[in-house]
């Protein structure tokens, strides 16, 4: 990932074929990209292809060569509410872990103190 949480990933889709061949790339294959209508911009070309729909095909790519691509959310929105949904997710995990913590240690401090009286 190129931002946080998958909102904006680099993909190298490369050509090991000794002809030319199309390659597609299905967005639901990128793990964490959470759009599946996708901005798609040409690496070495400099260019924005477009939004592309569930996913996006290079054609008559040439043998062993590549086509290197940025992929991103259409819109602030889907990626905020991408960013947003994963650091809730990560603030939950980090709190019943803390509450976890704390449990542990008062049966310890409990055990401690059946064992001394």
């Amino acid at each position: 990932p190129l931002v946080a949480y998958g909102t904006k990933v680099a993909v190298l889709m490369m050509n090991n074929q000794h002809w030319a061949q199309d390659l597609t790339l299905t967005f639901s294959e990128v793990p964490n990209l959470p759009c599946t209508t996708c901005n798609v911009r040409d690496v070495w070309a400099r260019k924005d292809l477009g939004a592309y729909v569930v996913g996006y095909t290079a054609t008559a790519v040439k043998p062993h060569d590549s086509v290197f691509l940025v992929i991103s959310s259409p819109d602030k929105a889907t990626a905020t509410a991408t960013v947003a949904a994963a650091t809730a997710t990560a603030a939950t995990a980090t709190a019943t872990a803390e509450t976890a913590t704390k449990r542990a240690a008062t049966k310890s401090a409990i055990k401690v103190a059946a064992a001394v009286a």
